[in-house]
């Protein structure tokens, strides 16, 4: 038991206090779960405490988080006792900022072997007692319940995130919702387009993938509002392309990217009343979104300035599971990270890059895969040895829209922003 605040609580029982039970209970609904103390070996790192009350008995309960190694029959709480409480402890570093839920009852099936992830996330719970969470459903319109949130932790060294929010005083953009169709591509997807308040002429446009999280748990309207209102980047607006087939279109897709460039694109300028694009054109996305944002921009420097990489997927290769062959056998070196490799192939140009990483995204995807962080180290270095413009970051987090919705204003800022 690696909290203190636990043993006390456990000795208390043990020794028949009444009443002890029921006030740390009453403690953590004044404080907020989970329960971070001090680590006494480490003055960098807190131990932190995962707790469940069962208000109806349960036979387990997992922790459903991506920050440790293990699948979900390894993160299981441990009840204390005969009592309602439900606690898993971890040592964490103490600038981390990380989000979980917990599993009443979860079916622990492996990852790989999961068939239905609908029906199994909604029986995922947000922890009640922490008041900082939020919502991340498939598309904006959805109704999802509170109780299926992504709680948040933050500890006491993770980086602020300034840009996220509702500000005072910032007056917000428009964003209209579009359907646009692709002949290229023979499908129609949602679009949702920001135009800087005011009426202003945008001084740079950005196109985002994953526009139906853009729009949800990123919010990227407001960060938008809050970048120009305070004078941090130039009015500009924002093109959010939703998906279709996701999997399909973003990892590095040449047809994708032609509707982007030859149909996309001229219908935004057209929708927006503009003579033609603004010298600064981005593309930005997350994961896959950001492997896709940097393909188009070294495809298509003379349409894209600068590409924004949230945790690329630069470990990438086409059928990365050898699914379409003959599994692996001893001796097999299957090819990943595809669009590095092309890095030394294309013309220089003056194309920026912003890339960024998890340090907790440092775990492989596949087993002969690497892992999402040594990638995006290896498409930095590429880069750079290639003599581009490259803002490189990491941060206290894995793979995780509670980081990606903050990051996304850091890159803008690096590529666009006011002295950039």
């Amino acid at each position: 038991m690696l909290s203190e605040r636990l043993r006390r609580l456990e000795g208390a029982i043990a020794a028949g206090e009444a009443g002890a039970l029921a006030d740390f209970w009453a403690e953590l609904g004044r404080g907020g779960t989970p329960l971070v103390e001090p680590d006494a070996e480490r003055d960098d790192t807190r131990v932190v405490t995962f707790l469940w009350r069962a208000d109806d008995p349960v036979e387990h309960v997992a922790l459903i988080e991506w920050f440790s190694d293990g699948d979900f029959g390894e993160k299981l709480l441990t009840r204390l006792g005969e009592t309602d409480c439900w606690y898993r402890s971890y040592r964490l570093r103490s600038d981390l900022r990380l989000d979980y839920r917990f599993g009443p009852n979860d079916s622990l099936t492996p990852k790989r072997q999961e068939t239905d992830w609908a029906a199994r996330r909604a029986g995922w719970r947000r922890d009640p007692l922490n008041p900082d969470w939020s919502l991340d459903p498939e598309h904006p319109d959805d109704a999802v319940p509170e109780s299926q949130g992504w709680s948040v932790v933050t500890l006491p060294d993770a980086e602020p995130q300034p840009w996220c929010g509702v500000r005072d005083g910032i007056t917000p953009g428009t964003v209209s919702h579009h359907r646009f169709a692709s002949a290229l591509l023979g499908n129609a997807r949602d679009l949702w387009l920001y135009r800087p308040a005011g009426g202003v002429t945008p001084d740079a446009l950005l196109v985002q993938f994953d526009g139906e999280r853009a729009m949800g748990a990123m919010g990227s309207p407001g960060v938008f509002d809050n970048l120009i209102g305070a004078g941090a980047v130039p009015p500009m607006a924002v093109a959010m392309i939703g998906n279709v087939d996701r999997a399909n279109e973003l990892p590095c897709n040449a047809r994708f990217l032609e509707s982007l460039v030859e149909e996309l694109l001229p219908w935004v300028v057209d929708t927006l009343g503009l003579e033609r694009l603004p010298d600064q054109v981005l593309v930005a996305g997350q994961s896959s979104g950001g492997l896709a944002a940097a393909f188009c921009a070294l495809e298509r420097p003379d349409v894209f300035s600068g590409a924004i990489c949230q945790s690329g997927s630069f470990w990438w290769k086409p059928d990365p599971r050898n699914e379409a062959g003959p599994g692996l056998v001893i001796g097999d070196a299957p090819e990943y990270g595809g669009l590095p490799a092309r890095v030394w192939e294309i013309d220089w140009a003056e194309t920026r890059f912003y890339l960024d990483a998890g340090r907790l995204e440092n775990r492989h995807f596949d087993d002969a895969a690497p892992s999402l962080l040594a990638s995006v180290r290896q498409m930095r270095d590429v880069l750079r040895a290639r003599g581009f413009d490259v803002v490189y970051r990491e941060f206290g987090g894995g793979h995780d829209v509670v980081w990606w919705r903050s990051t996304l204003a850091d890159g803008v800022i690096a590529l666009v922003g006011r002295g950039s």
